[in-house]
């Protein structure tokens, strides 16, 4: 997934989510699902929206700094999409997002 191949990890995730559901591994399949624009489904383990959107968001700066830009536009593309499923993450994300516009007028200057 770090070398922008989401779509190819896919299946690693879902197996490692199906052995061991960590939100790690949930938030790791929900973005290479998203990516894949394949519906993301909820995850089936008792773990809280929370936890999985802390484990997202922390995939989020790997993707970052790694510089899967592919992967990361794609994410915004569908942060409507996945804010439902995980809206901890979404509303940190837009916030970010908000911010980032805020401060580009002022870069440009």
């Amino acid at each position: 997934m770090l070398s922008g191949e989401a779509g190819a990890a896919l299946d690693l995730w879902q197996a490692i989510e199906q052995e061991s559901p960590q939100p790690e591994a949930i938030a790791a399949r929900l973005i290479c699902t998203l990516v894949s624009q394949e519906k993301a489904d909820p995850w089936q383990a008792q773990v809280e929206e929370a936890a999985v959107s802390r484990a997202f968001l922390q995939w989020y700066q790997r993707l970052a700094r790694v510089g899967t830009r592919q992967v990361l536009l794609a994410l915004h593309e569908t942060l409507a999409v996945w804010s439902a499923v995980l809206p901890t993450a979404g509303r940190v994300l837009e916030a970010a997002v908000a911010e980032a516009q805020k401060a580009q007028p002022v870069a440009a200057k």
